[in-house]
């Protein structure tokens, strides 16, 4: 262990000489220190990292409650994941259990780190919260120098990890009429616990045209979690009440695909009416023109249809389905 804090304390005095005589002799501005004190600071993190999980992933093998119980199927297995510093890759040691026959990564199952996980979970938290702020490749371009993809913050909404979802800064109240929420859920595989589910809100004032073919939501919102359904609703209220005058709002509307868990809204969000969202109401009504095309072949009425959601004609809808009924 002394040896590799001596090792580290030199790299940073010669690293500190450096930029010193750089600064004397006029070839480094702020800016210059600066980056390379950043650089320095993530490069001794990383071989600090680095000897850690060295000397946890000696203290697993030479176990002998270990021993006892695994025998190693393969050494010296290489990780990679990606953490604020930089990417770090890392050896571990691949073990089969002697009574079940199942394998596993001690190390990594120690650190609780997840099969296929490539971010470090505080990164994933920041990424998440920068998210809600800017645009996703933004976010990746800030906090990765742009070494993840966009869709790699995407799936990081839908994370298993439960993200304090009042953390992020919430704007100045203000006074508006209608707000909208839409809920949904994915089940995300985990290592040790079968399935979970993600449960995913957004929050947002309506939308906007941004191209011919699309549309943009104004002051979005994300919430998501794993927690009971009451909680993370609680978390949007929270998020409302200091986001809007609530007595201004005349309508909250959630949409949803009519899960329970998401009628929970309903309860807990005042002035807030369910509605199928877009997705799933498109899903079902293609469903009931489907049928009715192959049972009648009339075309006529699922044009009417298509026409009345087009243009939002609540009447000439209700009067298409009537008529398809």
């Amino acid at each position: 262990m002394n040896n590799i804090i001596q090792q580290i304390t030199t790299n940073i005095a010669k690293k500190l000489e450096k930029v010193l005589i750089n600064s004397l002799n006029n070839k480094y501005d702020f800016s210059d220190i600066v980056e390379e004190l950043t650089i320095t600071g993530k490069q001794v993190t990383s071989n600090m990292l680095n000897y850690v999980l060295e000397e946890l992933e000696e203290t697993i093998r030479e176990s002998a409650e270990i021993r006892e119980k695994y025998t190693i199927h393969k050494r010296a297995v290489s990780r990679k994941i990606l953490c604020s510093f930089g990417e770090l890759e890392y050896e571990r040691t691949y073990y089969k259990n002697k009574l079940d026959g199942s394998y596993i990564y001690l190390l990594d199952n120690l650190l609780d780190i997840e099969k296929g996980q490539r971010i470090e979970t505080n990164l994933r938290s920041k990424l998440y919260k920068n998210s809600t702020k800017m645009s996703y490749q933004e976010a990746v371009n800030i906090l990765t120098d742009g070494k993840i993809s966009r869709q790699s913050v995407l799936n990081i909404i839908k994370e298993t990890e439960k993200i304090d979802n009042l953390e992020l800064e919430i704007p100045e109240r203000k006074e508006i009429e209608e707000v909208y929420i839409e809920a949904d859920e994915d089940h995300v595989a985990t290592q040790t616990k079968g399935n979970k589910e993600i449960k995913l809100i957004s929050v947002y004032e309506g939308k906007e045209k941004e191209s011919k073919k699309r549309r943009k939501t104004i002051k979005k919102r994300s919430f998501t979690g794993t927690m009971d359904p009451e909680e993370i609703w609680y978390d949007v209220l929270d998020y409302l009440d200091q986001a809007y005058d609530i007595d201004k709002v005349k309508t909250i509307y959630i949409g949803g695909d009519g899960a329970s868990w998401i009628k929970t809204g309903i309860k807990i969000i005042p002035k807030s009416k369910y509605i199928i969202d877009s997705y799933h109401l498109s899903k079902y009504i293609k469903l009931i023109t489907d049928r009715y095309l192959l049972e009648t072949g009339d075309i006529l009425e699922i044009e009417k249809l298509e026409e009345a959601i087009k243009t939002t004609n609540h009447h000439q809808y209700k009067e298409a389905l009537k008529n398809m009924e």
